[in-house]
C-alpha cells in the first residue's frame, strides 16, 4: 500500500482508488483469496483509525464477497485419502534440500514459514526416540516445541550429512539448494512462496511417476491397481504443504490422542483451532457408532423397557 500510494495521505484516497488496487492486486486469484487479503487490509486500516493515531475517520467502501468470507459449505481437503505409501512417494521424488522439509511438516504439522524462517540447527534433537525441534516467531508468536517421528530424524540426518559440515549451530537448520538460507525479505517470504517451485516440481515428479505405474498395471492386465493409481495421482496433484498441518490434526485426534497433547505439537493456542483443522475418518465414525451399547452386541440382553413404548396411565 506505502508503494501504491507513497505521497497520499490515507483519508484523502477515495473508495474507488481502492477498489481499483485492491482488484488489480487480486487479479486472478480465487474470491476466497481476496476476501483473506482485504482481512488482513481491514486489519491494518482499523488500527489505523484508532486512538491515538486516527488517521482515518471513516473505513472505504470496499466490495466484499459474503459467500466467499463465509461459506455455506467450506471446501475440506482430502487428507484422509492421503494413504502413507503416498507421502513417503512424494518425499522420496523431492530434492535433497525439500526432503527434510516434507518430512518435518508431516511429523509437526508446522506451517512453511516456521519450517525456513523458525528453526536453527541448535533447535534439533536427532537422538533416535528423542527426537525434537523448536520453532520460534511463529504466526502467533509463541515459540513451539515438537517431537519428530524416528523415520523423520533419519531424513533430516541424511540431509545435513548432504549438506557438509556447519560449524555454526546458530546458522538456519534448513537451506535452500544453493545452501544459502531462505530469505525474510520480499513478498513471499512471510508465507513460505519461496519453496513452491521446488515444491512443485516434486508434485509434478510423484504424479508422473503414479500415471506411468498406471500404464505398466493396465498392461499387466490388472485394471483396479491401474485406476487405483490414477486416482492417487489426481489426488496428489492437489496436495499442498498445507494439508500436513491437517493430517496433524487428523491423524492425532482420530487416534485417540488427547486434544492437550495435540494443541502441543501443532502449536495451537485454542482448542477450537485443533478442531477446526481436524477431518472427519470414516471409518472412526463408524467404529464409534457401532459400539454403542443398545443393541450392537449379538446376544446381548436388552432392558424391556428400552423396547417398548411407555403408554400413558388411565385416569381413574
Amino acid at each position: 500500500m506505502t508503494r501504491k500510494f507513497p505521497r497520499d495521505d490515507l483519508a484523502g484516497i477515495s473508495d474507488e482508488r481502492w477498489n481499483r488496487f485492491i482488484d488489480k492486486r487480486q487479479a486472478g486469484n480465487l474470491p476466497q483469496t481476496r476476501e483473506r487479503y482485504l482481512d488482513a487490509v481491514f486489519t491494518f486500516l482499523n488500527w489505523c483509525a484508532e486512538e491515538p493515531r486516527v488517521w482515518l475517520q471513516r473505513l472505504p467502501a470496499i466490495d466484499r464477497d459474503n459467500e466467499a468470507r463465509k461459506p455455506k459449505t467450506p471446501s475440506r481437503r482430502r487428507v484422509v485419502d492421503l494413504r502413507a505409501d503416498l507421502i513417503a512417494l512424494m518425499i522420496d521424488q523431492a530434492g535433497w534440500h525439500l526432503k527434510p522439509q516434507l518430512a518435518v511438516e508431516w511429523s509437526t504439522g508446522a506451517r512453511v514459514s516456521s519450517i525456513l524462517l523458525g528453526c536453527r540447527i541448535c533447535d534439533a534433537i536427532l537422538a533416535p526416540g528423542r527426537g525434537q525441534i523448536t520453532f520460534h516467531d511463529t504466526k502467533n508468536g509463541d515459540s513451539v516445541t515438537a517431537a519428530l517421528h524416528d523415520w523423520t530424524v533419519q531424513i533430516v540426518i541424511d540431509y545435513l550429512q548432504h549438506r557438509g559440515p556447519v560449524r555454526d549451530r546458530e546458522a538456519p537448520l534448513f537451506v535452500t539448494p544453493k545452501r544459502k538460507p531462505y530469505s525474510r525479505r520480499g513478498h513471499d517470504a512471510g508465507t513460505g512462496g519461496q519453496n513452491k517451485a521446488a515444491y512443485r516440481g516434486m508434485r509434478w515428479r510423484t504424479v508422473k511417476t503414479l500415471l506411468r505405474r498406471s500404464v505398466w498395471a493396465r498392461r499387466a492386465g490388472d485394471l483396479p491397481a491401474a485406476l487405483q493409481l490414477r486416482q492417487d495421482a489426481r489426488l496428489v496433484a492437489q496436495v499442498t504443504q498445507h494439508w500436513f498441518r491437517h493430517m496433524l490434526s487428523t491423524s492425532l485426534l482420530s487416534r485417540g490422542t488427547d486434544l492437550r497433547t495435540v494443541m502441543s505439537q501443532g502449536g495451537w493456542r485454542d482448542p477450537r483451532s485443533a478442531l477446526r483443522y481436524a477431518h472427519t475418518v470414516s471409518s472412526v465414525q463408524r467404529a464409534a457408532v457401532d459400539g454403542l451399547p443398545i443393541g450392537g452386541t449379538p446376544g446381548t440382553e436388552i432392558d424391556p423397557f428400552l423396547t417398548h413404548t411407555a403408554r400413558p396411565t388411565r385416569k381413574a
